[in-house]
């Protein structure tokens, strides 16, 4: 191995387990790479290494959902925030607004 690979790969830590087992239901595996600086390439080896997998894939929105989200993007909330707040991800938060037309 080249000693470029080897100086960008660093050991997962207890905090980078945690981060990723407290996120893998609201975060795609892509945005919890980008908050762990890491490839999603990495995350996905990593979960399947851990033996996780989403607890709830692709779960439908509920009606009180749905409800906060066009209250919130009346009040001008971004998507973002809609989506923390719902314990979402951006992408699926995005698609919902989009298929609803917000």
């Amino acid at each position: 191995m080249s000693a470029l690979l080897t100086s960008q790969r660093r050991d997962w830590t207890p905090h980078d387990d945690h981060l990723l087992e407290t996120n893998i239901d609201c975060m795609t595996h892509a945005e919890i790479a980008t908050r762990l600086g890491r490839t999603k390439r990495a995350v996905d080896q990593r979960i399947q290494k851990l033996g996780l997998s989403n607890k709830r894939p692709n779960r439908k929105f509920t009606s009180e959902e749905i409800d906060q989200i066009k209250q919130m993007r009346k009040d001008k909330i971004n998507i973002q925030n809609i989506a923390n707040s719902l314990s979402r991800s951006f992408q699926s938060t995005a698609s919902k607004i989009h298929a609803m037309g917000l």
